[in-house]
């Protein structure tokens, strides 16, 4: 939608009626930004939507959530605080403000308004969840258990949950129970790299080595960046005798552990600057290298909403998009990137890239052609160009 009609809808409005059917079609195009990942435009949305209903919980809820996903936690907060006030039985809402102040660091505040979430609905499963999340961060290893036991009570399929129990049986000493939770988990969904890795925990922790490397290789294999697997992993090897390719899966495990503790401590900086556009770069490049590409995007887009001229940012975005084949989205990020600075040569590097997969050879020349003009060191850029100036020669080759 707009700022034009914005403005005309807004001019529009005289009565209560049409205040509360103008704010809703608001709330429509602010959801629809949301989905493509543009919280600023919906956020502006948003805060039109407010101004002409204010009595509408959900709006603020909204708000809320596109706020949170900027990182501004505490006006994210006050939207959902307002939401409850407006309808104390939003559940949703409830979860959310409980999930940002944890965010936040205000974890024993978290638990009890997470709490206040199952109270306004028990049924609400993803509150059940989160408070086994913040018993087990305390310790509280039964209540965990127990929480998360009605979590999958009330979704039996939910696998994050039934393998959360399993792990958690199993670091009580209940391997038998923790085994048949995790085996039922696999039932389920196969490629669960984590049920893998805590079922090979369980049967390294029984001197089962063979069993357990077999669950260990798998859950390596389906996701290859697990940090524990690839620990266990190693000395599993090493009690079999197999001392280079456990020395070869150790080196590995500490890279990705390496990457890990650079996570942990982003996290904490984010936490006391969280208007550094910079460190959401750096936090959304490591994610990117443990191959979590959906948070390296999010993280990215924060960076971009504290910075809206961040060039490395748009155009890391752009690649991630193009990742996930999205090149649409791919290509509005790198514009977004050359109007931030129209010598960044990556950007129209990525361009290029867009153009040739839209097979549009001549548009991805005339791009690979700006890249190396702008940066003739660059290997990749000159290959590119090259490689799509042979496909072209080798058409016109064939035509004649």
């Amino acid at each position: 939608m707009s700022a034009v009609l914005v403005f005309f809808l807004l001019s529009a409005c005289e009565g209560p009626v049409e205040k509360q059917a103008v704010a809703r079609a608001l709330l429509d195009s602010a959801l629809e930004h949301s989905a493509r990942g543009e919280s600023a435009e919906a956020i502006l949305l948003l805060r039109r939507a407010v101004q002409l209903d204010p009595q509408d919980p959900v709006i603020h809820y909204d708000l809320g959530n596109n706020l949170a996903r900027q990182g501004r936690l505490d006006q994210a907060a006050a939207s959902y605080q307002q939401a409850i006030s407006l309808k104390p039985e939003y559940a949703a809402a409830h979860y959310n403000l409980a999930s940002v102040r944890s965010a936040a660091g205000h974890h024993e505040e978290a638990e009890e308004l997470m709490a206040r979430a199952i109270e306004a609905d028990s049924g609400y499963q993803p509150a059940h969840k989160a408070l086994a999340q913040l018993r087990e961060r305390r310790g509280d290893y039964d209540g965990a258990i127990e929480a998360l036991e009605i979590a999958v009570g009330i979704r039996p399929e939910d696998v994050e949950a039934r393998n959360r129990l399993g792990y958690l049986l199993g670091k009580q000493g209940r391997r038998d129970a923790a085994a048949v939770v995790l085996r039922r988990t696999l039932q389920i969904d196969s490629t669960h790299a984590d049920t893998w890795a805590h079922l090979g925990a369980l049967q390294l922790a029984a001197k089962d080595f063979a069993s357990a490397r077999q669950h260990l290789e798998m859950a390596i294999q389906f996701n290859m960046h697990h940090t524990k697997a690839h620990f266990d992993l190693a000395n599993c090897l090493l009690r079999l005798g197999q001392k280079e390719s456990g020395r070869k899966v150790m080196r590995r495990f500490e890279m990705l552990r390496s990457i890990d503790t650079d996570i942990v401590k982003y996290r904490e900086a984010i936490r006391h600057d969280p208007t550094d556009p910079v460190l959401y770069r750096e936090l959304a490049r490591l994610y990117s290298r443990r191959g979590e590409t959906d948070k390296a995007i999010q993280l990215y887009r924060q960076a971009i909403a504290r910075d809206a001229e961040f060039a490395a940012a748009h155009n890391n975005l752009g690649n991630l998009l193009l990742q996930q084949n999205r090149p649409e989205e791919a290509a509005r990020a790198y514009r977004a990137a050359l109007r931030a600075d129209s010598t960044y040569a990556f950007a129209h590097n990525g361009i290029g890239n867009v153009r040739l997969l839209a097979g549009n050879r001549t548009g991805a020349v005339e791009a690979f052609k700006r890249a190396v003009e702008l940066d003739s060191s660059n290997q990749t850029f000159v290959d590119n160009l090259k490689s799509v100036q042979i496909l072209q020669h080798a058409e016109k080759s064939h035509d004649r």
